[in-house]
């Protein structure tokens, strides 16, 4: 009987310090541990390098080096991921670029995601540029597959887009040298020629006085569309001013001075050019539209406002169609604004023009069917330099 009450003293005593530290404080009861996170997945891609330099040597300061790495299974972006592209003994990292010229939002699963390097100055690279294994960085980003992050492991680099024979990831790409920035052309006649091109509209050549950046000011008319007015958010920003902000800080970057100023607003005496984003518009009985027609005449230089320029339309109906936007708008905004500043079309690619003329680059002429990334040439930024000269800084 002892040895029954002493065992139920002993199992009261338990039931009483059930739970209980060693301080007799409640302690809560054991839970399950949630789950590891799954490791990421890993995916096998190709990286296709998608243009080419302009010169035998190499790729110049301000041009464009664009990577697409082509998935097996179609992927989405968050935030910027960027791409590790061997640069001589610098490794620089190439900035995630969306189709935003397809309205293609990075959130929309792609087999194929962009990534663009701009060359700096000191970029050399004699054997070509190469891309390793582990080239995608995402500290500032991610991809998605399914909805989950990945890892990339690069199996293959293509030098020419999808075709040829591929190397290994880290080996060099002799087509894609870099040879960072060549010497300032010494300037000759080339302001004279741009002075005696009149189909450009040469106002702002005649005009020219170096304290004074040309400014620009873009008057936008809606996009008709079987009466509906078409188009994307911050398409002035995007589509207009963003080229022209980029050619602007590359002419100060090659010469040392300001041509084009986007950020001071128009006005005074100052010299603007007018940019006009026109009505254009179509039938809706067409079917799917080709290219839109004008309302009024494109080349129309009346009515222009005091102490303005009103230029060429840079978006000509037979280039950039309201119902078909592409990427090579910012290509024709720069060609037609090449025009308006005295420069005709590269006796190269159209021996048939007068040879007084002050030529283009080839591929800024040939915008439609060419290299829609790298088309203002170092050979424009020095020509642009001469055609508009400053006294401080002598060529």
């Amino acid at each position: 009987m002892k040895f029954v009450r002493a065992t139920f003293a002993l199992l009261a005593l338990a039931a009483l310090g059930c739970g209980t530290g060693t301080d007799g404080k409640p302690v809560a009861p054991p839970t399950t541990p949630e789950p590891a996170p799954a490791p990421p997945r890993t995916a096998r891609a190709g990286l296709e390098v998608w243009s080419e330099p302009s010169t035998p040597d190499g790729y110049t300061v301000g041009e464009r080096i664009v990577l697409v790495v082509r998935f097996e299974d179609p992927t989405t972006v968050v935030g910027s991921p960027r791409l590790a592209v061997e640069i001589g003994e610098h490794v620089r990292l190439a900035d995630f670029a969306w189709w935003i010229e397809d309205d293609f939002p990075p959130e929309r699963p792609s087999w194929l995601q962009r990534f663009v390097y701009e060359v700096a100055a000191d970029d050399r690279d004699a054997d070509g540029i190469s891309v390793p294994a582990d080239a995608l960085d995402f500290t500032d980003g991610a991809l998605l597959g399914v909805g989950v992050e990945i890892e990339v492991e690069i199996t293959r680099v293509y030098p020419e887009g999808s075709s040829g024979n591929p190397v290994a990831p880290g080996k060099p790409l002799d087509a894609h040298r870099v040879l960072g920035e060549p010497e300032l052309m010494a300037c000759t006649d080339q302001r004279k020629r741009a002075l005696n091109y009149t189909y450009g509209h040469t106002q702002a050549v005649h005009g020219w006085q170096p304290d004074r950046p040309i400014r620009f000011r873009v008057i936008e008319e809606p996009i008709i569309a079987g009466g509906l007015r078409i188009g994307r958010p911050n398409f002035l920003e995007e589509e207009i001013y963003g080229p022209l902000r980029d050619m602007a800080r590359r002419l100060e970057e090659r010469l040392g001075y300001k041509i084009m100023d986007l950020d001071a607003p128009p006005g005074g005496d100052d010299y603007t050019v007018i940019v006009e984003w026109r009505d254009r518009v179509w039938s809706p009985g067409w079917g799917e539209p080709d290219c839109p027609t004008y309302v009024g005449s494109p080349w129309n230089a009346q009515g222009s406002p005091p102490g303005t320029i009103l230029n060429r339309y840079l978006f000509d109906p037979t280039i950039t169609c309201a119902a078909y936007p592409r990427d090579r708008d910012s290509e024709t905004i720069i060609h037609e604004l090449a025009h308006t500043f005295g420069m005709n079309h590269s006796l190269l690619w159209q021996p048939e023009l007068p040879p007084e003329n002050l030529s283009m680059s080839v591929p800024l002429t040939r915008i439609i069917g060419g290299d829609s990334d790298n088309f203002l040439m170092i050979e424009d930024l020095d020509n642009l330099g001469c055609v508009f000269p400053h006294p401080d800084f002598p060529r």
